[in-house]
């Protein structure tokens, strides 16, 4: 079955609760969760908030198909400890899928590609301790 999405960061201007009823208003399937949202930063956004927003979305009859969290804009620090805190969001918004991106590393980073395989490990021992 295909399912077919669209990432609440396109309703930026509009809480995420409304964001996903008018993505599940115009027709599709499923909303992937974008924690670079207003209001779903994952220092703020709690696991009892992921679970009120999953049942908005079983409300307006969408699934939350994934969680991601890209942190482009974030310093790194800040990157590697909210995509820890985004695993946890994942599973309490009721999805099993979080996507999560590479920082683009510049010539004067050559140590970033090791940091990056470093924290990946981190997240990976994360998702398996939650399982």
């Amino acid at each position: 079955m295909r399912c077919i999405g669209f990432r609440t960061i396109g309703y930026r201007d509009y809480p995420p609760e409304i964001a996903i009823r008018r993505i599940a208003a115009i027709g599709y399937d499923g909303v992937e969760l974008c924690l670079e949202h207003p209001g779903l930063e994952p220092e703020e956004f709690d696991t009892s908030r992921a679970t009120n927003i999953a049942t908005a979305a079983v409300g307006a009859g969408i699934e939350i198909a994934s969680v991601s969290y890209h942190g482009d804009r974030d310093p790194l620090p800040l990157r590697w400890r909210r995509a820890l805190l985004a695993i946890e969001l994942t599973e309490a918004c009721g999805s099993h899928i979080l996507i999560v991106n590479a920082p683009r590393p510049r010539r004067d980073e050559s140590n970033l590609r090791d940091e990056f395989l470093r924290q990946l490990e981190l997240q990976l021992a994360r998702a398996e301790e939650l399982g």
